[in-house]
C-alpha cells in the first residue's frame, strides 16, 4: 500500500470536524486550497479524516502507513467530539513543510513524516 497524505479539519481545542456539517460550511473547498491538494495528490491517495473514519486514520498513522498531514484549524471550539489523536499513538516526528493563513482566522499546516535516525 502506497503511503497516504492525510487531510483534517480540527477546531482549536483540537475536536475533528464533521464533514458534513461544521467542515461543509467552515471551509469551501474552492476558497482554503483543499481542491490543489486533491489536484497535486490525487484522491487516491488523500485521506480527508471526518468522524466517520477517524479509527481508520488513526490506523493509518499507527501503522506508519502516512506521509504527510495536513492540517486545518478553524476558529471554533467545539467543546467536545471526536478527536483524531485520541488513541495511542507511538511518538514520531514530523517536520513542518508549510503553513498558510486564510481570511485572518483559519490556519493550515502541512507536516511531512521523517524518521528519526
Amino acid at each position: 500500500m502506497a503511503k497516504k497524505t492525510v487531510l483534517a479539519t480540527l477546531s482549536i481545542d483540537g475536536c475533528l470536524s464533521d464533514n458534513r456539517t461544521e467542515r461543509s460550511w467552515m471551509l469551501r473547498s474552492d476558497v482554503y486550497g483543499i481542491d490543489e491538494f486533491y489536484d497535486a495528490i490525487g484522491e487516491d491517495s488523500l485521506v480527508e479524516a471526518d468522524v466517520e473514519n477517524a479509527e481508520y486514520v488513526c490506523g493509518l498513522l499507527a501503522d506508519g502507513k502516512v506521509e504527510r498531514l495536513i492540517v486545518y484549524t478553524v476558529p471554533y471550539l467545539s467543546g467536545g467530539g471526536c478527536r483524531l489523536f485520541s488513541t495511542e499513538l507511538s511518538p514520531t516526528h514530523w517536520v513542518l513543510e508549510g503553513m498558510k493563513v486564510f481570511r485572518e482566522d483559519v490556519v493550515c499546516s502541512v507536516y511531512r513524516y521523517e524518521p528519526i535516525g
